[in-house]
């Protein structure tokens, strides 16, 4: 699913890295290190797009959105914590105890979110338009009537 998606798009990106098969950067010493990666691994997401396998290929025309590479960083992290691990894209001991996202990824998000486009807003139904709609049904059977009172009230 998703998950194995992401997962093997970050094994390919450790990979690329020099890092052979140490997924969980058992061998990067320092947290600076990991974050720096874990950086990596999204900018390198945000502006590609990838195969299958989980290799980059060309670049993307547009950067991908924000709420994409936030995913990503769900999946990721989730992973890590399956296997008893520490992500390398939140704060150990965060919050309340928990996993806080680290304020670089947090800053470089925010830098995503105010490059993406604005978001498509759908109009809002009127109510002139459902009471159009609860006229044009009045004289229908009852059946339809009821079907057109259920939809008019969703």
């Amino acid at each position: 699913g998703r998950q194995d998606r992401y997962w093997r798009r970050w094994r390919i990106f450790i990979q690329d890295w020099g890092l052979g098969d140490d997924e969980f950067l058992d061998s990067v010493p320092t947290q600076s290190e990991r974050l720096l990666l874990a950086r990596g691994f999204l900018m390198q997401h945000r502006a590609y797009d990838f195969e299958r396998s989980g290799r980059p290929t060309a670049r993307r025309q547009k950067p991908m959105v924000s709420s994409t590479v936030r995913d990503a960083i769900g999946c990721v992290a989730s992973a890590f914590r399956e296997r008893h691990r520490d992500s390398p894209f939140h704060i150990q001991n965060g919050v309340n105890g928990g996993q806080s996202l680290h304020p670089k990824i947090k800053c470089l998000l925010k830098a995503f979110d105010s490059q993406d486009p604005p978001t498509k807003k759908q109009k809002a139904v009127t109510p002139q338009l459902l009471r159009d709609l609860t006229r044009l049904w009045a004289a229908a059977p009852t059946g339809t009537r009821h079907t057109a009172n259920l939809i008019v009230g969703a």
